[in-house]
């Protein structure tokens, strides 16, 4: 069983200090961070090159790094089968580069074989992932979604983003191939305190991923 945790840090100091310790809580095998206040230091931590998403692998040694890679808005660590995406989308970037995002994104996911997993914030609103509505954006990322076979695997409406004075949403978004989405069980929003304005989500893969 692999476990994952999926983390807005919201640039935040308090968050980034508490994260450390979470991973720890959790026993994590991968971390996928949006908004990270700072980068760490070692081979198995993998930002994107906006440096707004990143990949954390605590022990390389559960968890077995063969190949990564950064490009603009996503980084990705492989591993066996199982490829890890970490993805941020900014809500204040042009449409034109949230588009071009997505373009190299799904173009990184069609030379990409094995199982997919693609996570982080995209600051979209989608039925599909507990939204009462869904936007543009959110149906572009869809769109996309669908192309490479990708599903949903949020459960519930429990938001993730959390300020107070307003409504609660859900920006954090799980996606997977088939054979991957299949074996992703538990899935949750943990109420912890993160020090961040986003509650983070765990889940579990039960699979090898090595065979």
């Amino acid at each position: 069983m692999t476990i994952i945790l999926q983390a807005n840090v919201h640039r935040s100091l308090t968050a980034d200090s508490l994260l450390t310790k979470l991973v720890m809580e959790l026993r994590a095998d991968i971390v996928i961070v949006s908004e990270q206040y700072r980068d760490k230091d070692g081979p198995n931590w993998i930002p994107d090159l906006l440096r707004t998403a990143a990949v954390w692998i605590p022990d390389t040694r559960k968890f077995l790094i063969e190949r990564k890679g950064a490009e603009r808005g996503f980084a990705w660590v492989k591993s066996g089968r199982l490829t890890v995406v970490s993805i941020y989308l900014t809500p204040n970037e042009r449409i034109e580069e949230f588009r071009q995002k997505l373009e190299d994104l799904e173009d990184f996911l069609n030379q990409t074989e094995g199982d997919i997993l693609v996570a982080g914030d995209f600051n979209a609103r989608g039925q599909e992932w507990g939204m009462p509505t869904t936007d543009s954006r959110g149906r572009q990322i869809l769109e996309m979604a669908a192309r490479r076979g990708l599903y949903v695997a949020n459960v519930g409406n429990t938001p993730t983003f959390r300020r107070p004075g307003h409504r609660g949403t859900i920006p954090d978004v799980t996606f997977a191939t088939g054979t991957a989405f299949a074996k992703i069980k538990n899935w949750r929003v943990i109420e912890d305190y993160t020090g961040s304005d986003h509650q983070y989500i765990v889940f579990d893969l039960f699979d090898n991923f090595d065979e």
